[in-house]
């Protein structure tokens, strides 16, 4: 009867302290941030084929993430310079997504881009490893802030971190930053799901993306109209109601190295553990209105994600948070 009345209060004890060392790798993280501008003066890219300041390492469209741009500011120098060799060694392996190398371009690749970097994900995450394969990239939990608007890849997004175009290698200046570091989301997290097929028709929200919502007008051109629509693929905000419309089990959290929104990238729009939708099915990819998309921090705490802001602090915003007024729109810059 003792251990019964126990458990409970050793597993509220143990998820507090997961919770807490999440918390410590987005400041790690956003700490890394910082170090990358005292540098280059500027913040990381959210999405780059250029090494900063526009030094662009190929043509091969790897868009790499801000979690790359870290890796030498984090400790993981090692790490950063086998993805520099990677990125260097032709079309097979220079793309963290995936490759279709064998023998010693396998293990260039797979040194570089399919370890998980514990920093990068939370100790409550329990699919880090769930569905890899020889050819699958590592996984992340830590995400950056694309801001409140509904972005396709390239773009001046709303938030700390975004893309002007894929071959500048810039990022956002301090300056640039009016509200205040300390009043600015740069970090929070996104869950991993244990779904591995994409195109099913129903499945968690965590770690899924809601495909082809095209009724009515959702997201609509350089707005944030109808952004309920995305809201209402729940009934519970646990599970998408079952449609015909697909989800991508693909993206979220499942390749660090990769600079999509969707992949290392979140937006504001919706409040915490809510689902995440794109107009298409290409998430992240489209140059176009059909590549817009919503993508809700995500987590397995109880209502609720960690968001590391601008200076280093972190804060456990809750999922009953006020975004706003969801179809009212706002201005795009």
């Amino acid at each position: 009867m003792l251990i019964a009345l126990l458990l409970p209060a050793i597993q509220v004890a143990r998820e507090a302290a997961r919770k807490m060392q999440c918390g410590n790798n987005m400041k790690q993280v956003t700490l890394g941030t910082h170090n990358f501008n005292s540098t280059y003066g500027m913040l990381p890219p959210g999405t780059s084929d250029a090494l900063p300041k526009g030094n662009k390492i190929h043509s091969n469209y790897a868009r790499l993430s801000s979690l790359f741009f870290i890796l030498p500011f984090t400790e993981q120098a090692a790490r950063y310079d086998a993805c520099i060799t990677a990125l260097n060694g032709g079309n097979t392996i220079n793309d963290p997504q995936t490759t279709s190398a064998t023998g010693a371009n396998l293990v260039i690749w797979q040194t570089a881009w399919q370890p998980n970097i514990f920093l990068f994900l939370c100790p409550s995450e329990g699919n880090a490893n769930t569905g890899k394969g020889t050819n699958s990239p590592g996984r992340n939990n830590i995400m950056f802030c694309a801001g409140d608007f509904p972005p396709y890849w390239r773009g001046n997004f709303r938030g700390l971190f975004f893309n002007i175009n894929e071959e500048s290698g810039e990022g956002r200046v301090l300056e640039e930053v009016t509200d205040g570091m300390s009043n600015t989301i740069a970090v929070s997290e996104a869950a991993i799901t244990d779904m591995t097929g994409n195109g099913v028709n129903d499945g968690p929200i965590r770690g899924g993306i809601r495909i082809n919502l095209n009724t009515g007008s959702f997201p609509g051109n350089d707005s944030q109209k109808n952004m309920s629509e995305c809201l209402n693929t729940t009934n519970d905000r646990k599970n998408y109601i079952k449609t015909n419309k697909g989800i991508r089990n693909d993206l979220v959290g499942k390749m660090w190295g990769k600079g999509y929104v969707g992949t290392t990238m979140f937006t504001t729009i919706l409040p915490p553990n809510s689902p995440s939708c794109t107009r298409g099915n290409t998430v992240a990819l489209a140059n176009n209105t059909n590549g817009r998309m919503v993508v809700s921090a995500t987590s397995n705490h109880t209502a609720g994600v960690n968001a590391g802001l601008g200076d280093g602090s972190v804060r456990f915003i809750s999922d009953a948070v006020d975004t706003g007024t969801l179809d009212a729109g706002i201005t795009f810059f």
